[in-house]
């Protein structure tokens, strides 16, 4: 808010306005001289009209400026020493050449070493203050530490004897300024950061207080201008430049100076703030980590949790010793989440033993369903996501990709090559990594590192209980994950999901738009589809372009466009109205090599009525088993009865094994399906149910009957006899029988 006039110093400032009906004193000249007395201090310096931010109020210290002088700029001053502060004995004669007032700026911690209050003066603690005829401006500001200002107004030109503090501790000594009667005070600007930090696409907003005096009396104006920014840039003030309270919109990162500047048309005051935008930068070490081991020295049951974090695939040269070590670390991001902010530039920043190997360590993220669980110290193969271990493969076996659970990992999130360094290396960034980060939901991820390079693949990378830390970057630890948080001016959150595999059938693409730059902004996009890596030099990336201008979050793939065993590569730039240029979008991917799920069932089943002690129905278990490539996600199982006599009733349809009962008796059929969500395997088995256990048998195929069961009941008995022996010697041949 702007503010034009204000009663300074008691009556002062009110009298001396008064005094100048038109303008205002401008030359600062007033004090002529200054002597301290019994000092054994630097001798205090007069700096004439030099009074401003960022200069030193002391003599003899460099480590403490001016700061928030409010109405106080250009005055002249003394540079007083802050080794007198205790003194009991000194005085300073300051002497005035005209009439004026003359200002004290007393350290808050005086008399109570409270710092956010004004000092506790009297009761021997500066008592001559208030003797001299000195009062409290309500006003404040900074020497190095927050102070009152006390004013004293003098109506000829005198020598003034100020004396001793007497109060030294953890305080400063008094400082001292002049203004001559009659003085234009210089507008007062608040509310200015010196520097600020804005995340791309972002706008500052500054609430600034102008103050004046004022005098002349002609009105008080403002101007924001831009002083230094990036080549090309654009820098957009709203309402307008001419207000003290404005937000400002930048049109590409880097560092901008800009400055605000108020005139009552005679004195001028500047606040400068340089604003850097780029994106809010975060670092973070591991809060849990562990090794879990498949090889001849720590078995799937153990783990590893020391100053080395091992990712080894190692066969020795006997032949017999073996290394098989994946990694886990575990980042609490939930502290990084900034609303309306994405996870962008992800990378990992790691150290390792200068012995370990060269080749690839390959990082993948823990699905969200599976990364949370009790205390990594628990933890081994043969329980941790990630990693096939149901059952364990065999101790000692080599690491290959199909080592993955492919069911709690998400595609691969990056590739770090090795190469024996000892220093900390940042690898990335990673935009598959990006999107794992941005999809969380509950703070914590997880992620894995595991390597299926040939057999003597030997990674041993210092962990966070190692003392080697990243130095002066981040001070961390083990494997740093870093990035920033920005407001996307990018499209974000594809679906499909990046890297991931999905059927011919796909029909739609899509993804979420940013927000515009400025209130009111369209944004519209540009889609392109590709089968190689992306010419950036080309417009159109050298692919198919799908959609261009559209205001929409989707597009519809072409019928008939899609190829079975295909990675495809797609682009979402984006155009904001209220920006100029183009964002370019993330290279996202999918692939078609998604497979059904193969599904096996049990043979043919045949079983009778009361076969399980009921009479009225039979019993038997319905048996089957899938295997998948586990994408675009984990199968899941359904039962179901495709035909029979009667409504059978099942357990538990979703289970793999379960039991099933048959009312009646007849030829049942089931069916298997197991569905990745994009493609169903299906398997088929009968159950075939009859009355007796005899029927049953008979109904299998290439049934037998035993040699002398003439009767067919499945037994050989008295009754088989009796049929032999009453057609003892019949014959019904045309020859006589014998």
């Amino acid at each position: 808010m702007m503010r034009t006039k204000v009663c300074f110093a008691a009556m002062v400032f009110c009298l001396a306005v008064s005094q100048i009906a038109v303008s205002g004193v401008t030359d600062p000249n007033i004090i002529s001289g200054v002597v301290a007395v019994n000092s054994a201090a630097a001798a205090p310096v007069i700096v004439k009209g030099g009074l401003q931010n960022g200069v030193y109020p002391f003599v003899d210290r460099t480590n403490m400026t001016f700061a928030e002088i409010g109405l106080l700029g250009k005055l002249d001053y003394i540079q007083t020493a802050v080794d007198d502060k205790a003194d009991p004995d000194v005085q300073y004669q300051v002497t005035l050449d005209k009439p004026g007032t003359l200002f004290l700026f007393i350290d808050n911690r005086v008399g109570d070493d409270d710092m956010e209050t004004p000092p506790t003066l009297g009761s021997g603690i500066m008592d001559w203050v208030g003797s001299a005829g000195f009062t409290t401006s309500g006003q404040s500001i900074n020497i190095g530490t927050p102070a009152t200002v006390y004013s004293l107004a003098l109506t000829e030109s005198v020598t003034t004897t100020l004396h001793a503090q007497n109060n030294g501790s953890t305080r400063v000594m008094y400082g001292i300024a002049a203004a001559p009667a009659g003085w234009n005070y210089v507008p007062a600007i608040s509310g200015v950061p010196a520097t600020t930090k804005v995340a791309p696409g972002e706008t500052l907003t500054v609430d600034a207080t102008v103050s004046d005096d004022g005098v002349p009396g002609t009105g008080l104006s403002v101007q924001w201008t831009t002083v230094t920014a990036p080549e090309g840039a654009e820098v957009t003030y709203t309402p307008n430049a001419t207000s003290e309270d404005v937000t400002i919109a930048f049109s590409m990162e880097g560092i901008y100076t800009l400055k605000l500047s108020a005139t009552d048309s005679e004195q001028t005051a500047e606040q400068t703030v340089q604003v850097t935008v780029a994106p809010l930068t975060f670092a973070l070490q591991a809060n849990q980590f562990v090794t879990v081991c498949n090889d001849s020295k720590t078995g799937p049951t153990s783990r590893v949790i020391t100053s080395v974090t091992d990712i080894r695939n190692y066969l020795g040269t006997d032949g017999v010793t073996t290394r098989r070590r994946v990694s886990y670390y575990s980042y609490n991001i939930a502290d990084v989440k900034r609303e309306g902010k994405v996870f962008t530039d992800c990378c990992l920043k790691l150290r390792a033993k200068s012995r370990s190997s060269s080749g690839h360590i390959y990082v993948y993220g823990i699905k969200e369903e599976f990364d949370n669980f009790s205390g990594f110290s628990s933890q081994s193969w043969s329980t941790m996501p990630g990693v096939v271990n149901n059952p364990v493969p065999p101790l000692g076996s080599e690491i290959t990709i199909d080592t993955l659970d492919k069911a709690d990992v998400t595609p691969l999130l990056m590739t770090i090559m090795m190469s024996g360094t000892a220093e900390f290396e940042l690898k990335g960034p990673s935009s598959a990594l990006d999107e794992f980060l941005n999809a969380d939901t509950d703070g914590t991820i997880l992620l894995m590192f595991i390597t299926y390079d040939p057999q003597n693949t030997d990674f041993e990378i210092y962990s966070p209980t190692d003392s080697r830390s990243d130095g002066t970057d981040t001070g961390l630890k083990g494997i740093i994950l870093k990035g920033a948080m920005s407001k996307p001016l990018w499209a974000t959150h594809p679906a499909p999901a990046n890297n991931t595999s999905v059927s011919t059938s796909l029909t739609t693409l899509g993804w979420n738009n940013p927000e515009p730059n400025q209130p009111g902004g369209i944004i519209t996009c540009d889609v392109y589809l590709g089968t190689t890596d992306p010419n950036t030099a080309l417009p159109d990336y050298g692919y198919t372009t799908l959609a261009a201008g559209i205001t929409g979050e989707s597009i519809a793939i072409p019928a008939g466009l899609l190829q079975t065993e295909t990675i495809y590569y797609w682009i979402v730039d984006v155009h904001d109205s209220t920006s100029s240029g183009v964002t370019r979008g993330y290279v996202w991917s999918f692939n078609t090599n998604n497979k059904a799920p193969v599904v096996t069932t049990s043979a043919p089943q045949y079983i009778w009525l009361n076969n399980a002690g009921d009479p009225s129905s039979a019993s038997a278990t319905l048996t089957g088993s899938a295997t998948d490539d586990g994408y675009p996600a984990p199968f899941s199982l359904l039962w179901e009865l495709v035909s029979g006599p009667g409504a059978a009733t099942i357990d538990s349809n979703t289970s793999a094994t379960t039991a099933v009962t048959l009312p009646i008796e007849g030829d049942y059929v089931f069916r298997l399906i197991a569905d990745d969500t994009d493609q169903q395997g299906i398997g088929l088995t009968e159950i075939i149910v009859r009355a007796t256990p005899c029927l049953a048998a008979q109904a299998m195929p290439g049934y037998t009957a035993i040699v002398g069961d003439f009767n067919s009941d499945c037994f050989v008995n008295l009754e088989d006899f009796s049929t032999f022996a009453s057609h003892w010697l019949e014959c019904n041949s045309l020859a006589p029988c014998e």
